[in-house]
């Protein structure tokens, strides 16, 4: 029972210590705009998050802390981690922020105090698919109707 009573209080924990405020409208944007710029991420965070993204069908460019390349595509928002440590038991603690880099606004900052790296990407994709025109609807598949041959 004790375990159960922990283990809830803990989800309630992680949950409660991390929230994304959203600060400016954004224009929406196409299918064709779906990209984005990932830039000072710690290394083992960059390979999973692209796959995230790529998954959801965003065109991904990375630039990574010591990195002075330019990113491979041209993007349209940026997502900067701007601190990220680790904090607790395998959880992290830190900033990201989201820009438009078509208007050169701010578009969100997500901070938390306790999170895990899977929850982190999670909120990460949930975040630009909540942009106005980003979310991905699943295209409707061809229905071939069959009938018996009489």
């Amino acid at each position: 029972m004790k375990k159960i009573f922990l283990f809830v209080l803990m989800l309630f924990a992680f949950a409660a210590c991390s929230n994304t405020q959203f600060v400016h409208d954004v224009q929406p944007i196409s299918k064709s705009e779906k990209t984005v710029l990932i830039q000072y991420f710690p290394s083992d965070f960059e390979i999973p998050l692209e796959k995230a993204l790529e998954d959801n069908f965003w065109k991904v460019s990375v630039v990574a802390n010591k990195d002075s390349a330019s990113p491979s595509v041209k993007s349209n928002i940026a997502v900067t981690c701007d601190g990220l440590y680790l904090a607790h038991f395998g959880t992290y603690q830190g900033t990201i922020k989201f820009s438009d880099l078509r208007t050169g606004k701010r578009i969100a900052i997500y901070k938390f105090n306790m999170a895990t790296r899977g929850a982190i990407i999670e909120n990460i994709v949930k975040t630009l698919e909540a942009l106005p025109g980003a979310s991905n609807t699943i295209p409707a598949t061809s229905t071939t109707s069959t009938q018996a041959v009489k």
